[in-house]
C-alpha cells in the first residue's frame, strides 16, 4: 500500500494502479474462507485503490472497489461506508445523493456512537436543502459527542464514593 501512495503521490497512477492489483491478488490468493484477520487487512488495501481511482477520476472503478472492499470486510465496516458515502456525495451523479444517504445510513448503523458520520451526514443533508435532516442529525452528532466526553471523563475519574466490588463469597454445598 506504501508503494502504491508513494506512485500515487508522484503521479504515477499507471504504476500505482499496477501495485494495487498485484497487493490486492497476491493477498486475495492467502484469503481462506472463516480467515477474518486476512480479510481485514485486505480490505484497507482495495479501500486505498478505490480512493486512488476516485481521486483520478475513474467513478466506476471507484465504485466497483469500495464495493469489493464492503465484501470483503468480515463485518460491517462503518468507515469503509463512510468512504462509499463521501465518495456518492461528490460524484454529482443521478441519484448519487440517494447512494450517499444510503451508506451514510449503513454507517451509522455500523457504528451508531460515531459523532463524525452523524455530522457529515448533517452536511449532505444541509447541501441538499433538507434543512430538518440535516438539523436532526448534527443534534444527534452533538449527543453522540456529549456523551462519548462524559463516558472518558467517567472512565478515567472514577467516583472515589465507589468501591471495588468484593470478592465473591464461598458458595454453601449441600451434602
Amino acid at each position: 500500500r506504501a508503494a502504491a501512495a508513494l506512485q500515487v503521490r508522484e503521479g504515477n497512477i499507471s504504476e500505482a494502479r499496477e501495485l494495487f492489483v498485484r497487493g490486492v491478488s497476491h493477498q486475495l490468493r492467502r484469503l481462506r474462507p472463516g480467515d477474518n484477520a486476512a480479510a481485514e487487512a485486505v480490505v484497507p488495501l482495495v479501500h486505498a485503490w478505490a480512493v486512488c481511482e476516485w481521486k483520478h477520476g475513474a467513478a466506476a472503478d471507484a465504485r466497483a472497489l469500495f464495493r469489493r472492499a464492503e465484501l470483503l470486510a468480515p463485518s460491517p465496516c462503518a468507515w469503509v461506508f463512510l468512504w462509499r458515502a463521501r465518495f456518492e456525495a461528490s460524484c454529482g451523479e443521478a441519484g448519487s445523493h440517494h447512494l450517499a444517504r444510503h451508506y451514510y445510513a449503513r454507517a451509522v448503523n455500523a457504528a451508531p456512537f460515531d459523532p463524525m458520520i452523524w455530522r457529515l451526514w448533517a452536511e449532505l443533508e444541509a447541501a441538499h436543502g433538507d434543512a430538518p435532516r440535516a438539523a436532526l442529525y448534527s443534534k444527534r452528532s452533538q449527543e453522540v459527542e456529549t456523551l462519548s466526553a462524559l463516558r472518558e471523563r467517567s472512565d478515567a475519574s472514577p467516583s472515589p464514593s465507589l468501591r471495588p466490588p468484593s470478592p465473591a463469597a464461598p458458595r454453601a454445598t449441600l451434602s
